[in-house]
């Protein structure tokens, strides 16, 4: 009977520390439980903020500037600055743009990276500039082998903004784009206006530039209404500053592209013209051509043409001259129909493919 009442208090204390056990669970339960959900609702709550922030922050960008711009909605066209985190470049190059001789296009500096220096520079730059920031500063999800492309990446998602944001928000027809470390000619703004119809009326001109890959003093034909049709999209890679970009010049130079008949610049009128001038090139080889003279002692004469049959070919004889040798899909930087012109001395050269007939 003892046995009996002991094995029952044990079974009794067991049931008991079970039942406490579980309460105590329960309770740890609970209170994790609890922990995770006010965990979440502040997440919530954060992420709201952040994103009613974001929101707001955008809605007040575009404010002001269309209260910048309402005195001006006649215009079309818009000057739109890519900045990033280069502060003293970027204060250098909004005085160049100030400066410019021309009617006064609303400026737009539209800035990625969060840089307060740089923010403070573009509040501080006058009525005439306007501000708008990339809010999407996430990170991307790469791959190891595209991490070393994270700042095209950045760089693309920047222009997809600002571009949207002038042309689908504010409902511009056109953009002058420019960044933060150019240094801009006297007649930048008159010759980008002036070209600026070309861009409706040929559907073959994609842009207009004011850079030259090859805009060395040297190799720059002396002509400051001279101008090019390339099929190369001009741009630079920073690897070649050394060698190439910071030996670029700026003309200095005004020319009133405004008072010229720019027409001959479509393809129509302008192929035939370049296939002339080309073909009318006197045939040269290297050795003549630096030495400016023919084998038989005759001088060169103004136009010369030295042919290509490889890219080897081309890159061999670019490195003689110092133009740039590199190829993107195929295409030369700065050459139309494969032909790359430049000055050498006193002589203009065409550095030209063999099957340049095929114009």
């Amino acid at each position: 009977m003892r046995r009996i009442r002991s094995f029952i208090s044990y079974i009794i204390i067991i049931v008991g520390t079970l039942v406490i056990s579980k309460f105590v669970v329960n309770i740890a339960i609970y209170s994790t439980r609890y922990k995770l959900d006010d965990d979440l609702q502040y997440r919530r709550q954060f992420l709201n903020l952040r994103i009613r922030s974001v929101a707001r922050h955008l809605a007040n960008d575009l404010q002001r500037v269309r209260s910048a711009l309402n005195e001006r909605d006649h215009l079309d066209t818009v000057i739109l600055v890519i900045a990033c985190n280069r502060f003293e470049a970027l204060k250098e190059h909004l005085e160049s743009l100030k400066n410019l001789q021309g009617p006064k296009i609303p400026i737009i500096v539209s800035l990625d990276c969060n840089d307060d220096a740089v923010r403070d520079v573009i509040l501080n730059s006058g009525p005439n500039i306007t501000l708008i920031e990339n809010p999407n500063q996430s990170l991307f999800n790469l791959t190891k082998q595209e991490k070393k492309y994270e700042g095209y990446y950045r760089i693309a998602r920047h222009y997809h903004f600002a571009l949207n944001y002038v042309f689908s928000i504010l409902g511009y027809q056109s953009a002058i784009i420019t960044e933060d470390d150019l240094l801009l000619a006297p007649d930048f703004l008159e010759y980008m206006l002036a070209n600026k119809n070309l861009l409706f009326e040929d559907p073959t001109i994609w842009c207009i530039s004011a850079w030259n890959d090859n805009g060395k003093k040297e190799l720059i034909v002396k002509n400051n209404s001279l101008l090019h049709r390339t099929d190369f999209f001009p741009g630079f890679l920073g690897l070649y500053y050394e060698k190439h970009l910071k030996h670029i010049v700026v003309n200095t130079d005004f020319y009133h592209f405004s008072q010229s008949d720019l027409s001959y610049l479509k393809k129509d009128y302008y192929d035939p013209a370049f296939r002339k001038i080309v073909l009318g090139a006197v045939p040269a080889t290297l050795d003549e051509i630096l030495r400016g003279r023919f084998s038989n002692g005759t001088i060169l004469p103004e136009n010369v043409r030295l042919f290509y049959v490889a890219s080897v070919d081309f890159k061999a004889f670019a490195k003689r001259f110092g133009v740039m040798d590199d190829f993107r899909s195929g295409i030369c930087r700065t050459c139309y129909h494969g032909v790359v012109s430049f000055r050498y001395g006193q002589h203009r050269v065409f550095l030209t493919p063999k099957e340049i007939q095929n114009i």
